[in-house]
Formats: structure tokens, C-alpha cells, sequence
């Protein structure tokens, strides 16, 4: 549009800021249902607890994933400088690794 630019700028929203972006990365990956399924299906797996302990449990493992999710965001924010696309890429293949395991196990003890 020709006359936009005889407009002065609109002042930034929250939504463009770095931190915004942070934040809505957390809360999107900490609501994952896969996510939140995912933990819950692997730490209650070792535990024979009740219906009330196993609400608690689900909310720690919430709160565990979300506690996770945010220490892996900072460090790599505060790290990058010294993590190269090498180092990131194997990191990032040793947590699919760790995902195909559990996974694979799951599924092992769901079919034995």
C-alpha cells in the first residue's frame, strides 16, 4: 500500500518481542498433549499409586516438563554463542534417540 508509508510506525506489540516469543514457545510445548502424555506415561509406569497420588503425580510430571522445557530454552539461549550447528544437531539426535528408546520400550511393555 502506497500510503502506508506517510503513516508513523505503529509502536511494537508484546507479541513481536523476543521474550514473547520465548514464552509462547514454552507455554505451546508445555500444553503439548503428546508432551504431557509422554511423561506421564513414563514416570507413572514405575509406581503403584492411587487415584488421588496419581493426580499429584500428573501435576509433577507437569510441572517437571515445564521446569525442563524452560532450562532447556535458557541454557541454549545462553549458550549459543559457543553451540554450533554440529553440536546443536547432535544434541537434538540424542534426544530422538532417548524418545525412540522410551518409546520402543513402552511399546514393549504395553505388548508384553
Amino acid at each position: 500500500m502506497p500510503w502506508a508509508s506517510t503513516c508513523p510506525p505503529a509502536p511494537p506489540r508484546f507479541a513481536d518481542s523476543l521474550p514473547a516469543h520465548f514464552l509462547i514457545g514454552v507455554a505451546m510445548c508445555a500444553s503439548n498433549p503428546m508432551t504431557l502424555a509422554f511423561w506421564s506415561s513414563l514416570s507413572l509406569r514405575f509406581v503403584d499409586l492411587t487415584l488421588p497420588h496419581r493426580l499429584a503425580a500428573s501435576a509433577m510430571v507437569w510441572l517437571g516438563a515445564l521446569s525442563w522445557t524452560i532450562a532447556l530454552s535458557l541454557t541454549l539461549a545462553f549458550a549459543r554463542r559457543w553451540i554450533g550447528p554440529r553440536l546443536f544437531a547432535l544434541v537434538t539426535a540424542l534426544g530422538g534417540a532417548c524418545l525412540v528408546y522410551f518409546g520402543a520400550d513402552l511399546i514393549h511393555q504395553v505388548l508384553r
